[in-house]
Formats: C-alpha cells, sequence, structure tokens
C-alpha cells in the first residue's frame, strides 16, 4: 500500500497551487484583465496565490469561484473585503451559511463588473 506522507502532501498542494495560478495568469492576459506591462509574471503569480489562498481561507472552494475572486482581489486587493468601502461584500464572504458559490454570486450583485 502507498503512503503519502505530510511533507509530500503539501508539496502536492503547493504544486497545484501554483499550476492553478499559472491558468489563472493566462486567462487574465487573454482577457486583456492584466497586460503584461502591469505586472511581471512571477509578481502576478504571486498575487493569484495570495488572493487564492485568502478566498479559501474565507470558505471559497471551486475553480470558477476562486478565480471571480482573484479578479476582484486583483482590482482593490487581496483583503479588499475588509476596507470599510467593501463592508457589504465582507459581509456576504463572513456568511457562513452560503457556499463559496453563493457567495460570490452575491458578490457580483453588489461589486462592479471587472474587466
Amino acid at each position: 500500500m502507498l503512503t503519502i506522507r505530510a511533507a509530500q502532501m503539501h508539496a502536492f498542494e503547493e504544486l497545484m497551487e501554483l499550476r492553478f495560478a499559472e491558468r489563472v495568469v493566462v486567462a487574465l492576459r487573454s482577457e486583456g484583465l492584466v497586460p503584461p506591462e502591469v505586472y511581471e509574471e512571477q509578481v502576478l503569480r504571486e498575487l493569484v496565490c495570495a488572493s487564492v489562498r485568502e478566498a479559501e481561507r474565507l470558505g471559497i472552494e471551486f475553480e470558477w469561484d476562486l478565480y471571480r475572486f482573484v479578479r476582484y482581489a486583483l482590482r482593490w486587493g487581496p483583503r479588499f473585503h475588509a476596507r470599510e468601502e467593501f463592508s457589504q461584500a465582507g459581509a456576504v464572504l463572513a456568511d457562513s451559511s452560503l457556499d463559496g458559490t453563493t457567495r460570490m454570486d452575491r458578490l457580483e450583485t453588489l461589486l462592479p463588473q471587472v474587466g
């Protein structure tokens, strides 16, 4: 039987996060949301990873929802929901009675569209 140690699992999770971040960077670039002159690849990847970690901390799990959160986070910062002017968004994201997709759907009605 194959046994995966905690260190191996952690390394696998980091690799998956990085691959997702790379896909998000490609999507953001292809949509024209982040022109190459705005962020270098490594900086953009780090911002995406930080935003994904924040979204996951808030209970957002699915890739499409993470991507939507990243789009907002790139516009207003990874912790935009903690700022006073985004208090309604913060309340939605803090509502543990809602799943991640419902939270992101509600954010889309509260916040200006990105892109």
